[in-house]
């Protein structure tokens, strides 16, 4: 490329795991490109997540993107790259002129939308997500492939909101503090309610404080296990913003506990637990990605997905009914 751009949108509208996993991107563009400025796009939920992560610059909310004049660090945007494929997104970006407009080959609305395409199957492909959106950067003469360990060496989360006294007060110093996040919104895999409940009653409450999290459109789902064990836990679902649920997960991980009875109930459901730090167990596949970050060495009980694209990239450890 002739002329390299001043600034750059990267544009991932959808979950908070997702995001996660492109922000290697932005580090990626910061280690060739040191002055460039960086306009992360995505949803207002999403917001804390983005702006925790030093390599960013400015975040773009994708309503203000779609209805509004936008800028990046006051300049007008000279590229864009479309992790997430939108349709409505990548006709917005021709209609403002950007000049770079990055995109895959595989939609056809990016044929007419974008100058700048990369074929890329993330569906045949044996790489990681993170790896996959990467290669999205090849149109800007970035072609090396990044190993996993580098990928999750470049997350760069370091910008997190303080965690709030009413959060930072439910986290018990002399107990093992353990989050269940049992539903996904669909995005995976779950383990079941049933089994929840089973695993809150083995566990013994002298020992472990046990939060239950989740979105509030989940509450009615969720009844079943606060009508089960609802004395047994505190419910922080919908209680705290995104960045503070971030503060809470990172608080949680930085408090430590014997775990004997964990190994004992690792063996009980066909698995082996391998660290001695707090988990977060959950379905949500995606958002574990963002508690590695949080904490390098997390452990979690998870439902596998073998495919490979969404495997955990930091030195988080698991175990698992279908090892």
């Amino acid at each position: 490329m002739k002329k390299l751009p001043v600034n750059i949108i990267i544009s991932r509208t959808d979950s908070i795991g997702d995001v996660v996993l492109t922000l290697p991107v932005a580090a990626v563009l910061k280690k060739y490109f040191p002055e460039i400025k960086i306009g992360f796009m995505g949803k207002a939920y999403t917001r804390p997540v983005i702006e925790a992560c030093k390599n960013v610059d400015v975040f773009i909310d994708v309503n203000d993107f779609l209805n509004k004049k936008i800028s990046v660090c006051g300049e007008k945007p000279e590229a864009i790259l479309h992790v997430l494929p939108v349709s409505k997104i990548a006709f917005r970006a021709k209609q403002l002129n950007i000049p770079i407009r990055i995109g895959t080959s595989r939609r056809i609305y990016h044929w007419i939308t974008c100058n700048k395409l990369v074929k890329l199957s993330r569906k045949n492909s044996l790489l990681h997500e993170a790896q996959l959106n990467i290669k999205l950067l090849k149109p800007l003469g970035i072609t090396k492939e990044f190993s996993l360990k580098e990928i999750g060496e470049s997350f760069a989360l370091e910008r997190l909101q303080p965690l709030p006294h009413r959060f930072s007060a439910l986290i018990q110093k002399d107990k093992y503090n353990l989050i269940l996040h049992p539903k996904s919104q669909g995005n995976g895999r779950e383990w079941g309610l049933d089994n929840f409940i089973r695993l809150i009653h083995l566990l013994d409450k002298d020992r472990f404080q046990i939060f239950i999290s989740g979105v509030q459109k989940e509450r009615e789902l969720l009844q079943p296990v606060f009508d089960a064990v609802g004395n047994e836990v505190t419910d922080i679902m919908n209680r705290a913003a995104q960045g503070e649920f971030d503060g809470i997960c990172a608080m949680v991980a930085q408090r430590a506990f014997q775990i004997g009875l964990l190994q004992e109930l690792a063996r009980s459901i066909g698995g082996a637990i391998v660290n001695d730090d707090e988990f977060f167990l959950q379905s949500d596949r995606l958002l574990r990605h963002l508690l590695e970050e949080l904490h390098h060495g997390l452990s979690f009980v998870v439902d596998r997905n073998d495919d490979g694209k969404s495997a955990e990239l930091r030195n988080a450890r698991f175990f698992s009914r279908h090892n």
